[in-house]
């Protein structure tokens, strides 16, 4: 059975903006980094940048939570 895929935001260090989108990967599954799908950087607080490409990741010691959105 597949795990769950949510809508998540990696709030990243050094006041780095966030990063939101469907997380499909975890630390471990992929060389520890976050894989999200159809992601967007937010660049304030009610504007975002979709990033192309198919997935992005994102190194794990660079996040410092996770938060759920859906």
């Amino acid at each position: 059975m597949r795990p769950q895929r949510r809508l998540v935001r990696l709030h990243l260090d050094n006041n780095n903006p966030s990063i939101e989108g469907i997380l499909v990967g975890s630390p471990l599954g992929w060389a520890d980094h976050y894989v999200v799908r159809t992601a967007s950087v937010l660049t304030a607080p009610d504007a975002n940048v979709e990033l192309d490409g198919v997935d992005v990741r994102v190194p794990r010691e660079r996040v410092v939570f996770v938060q759920t959105l859906r």
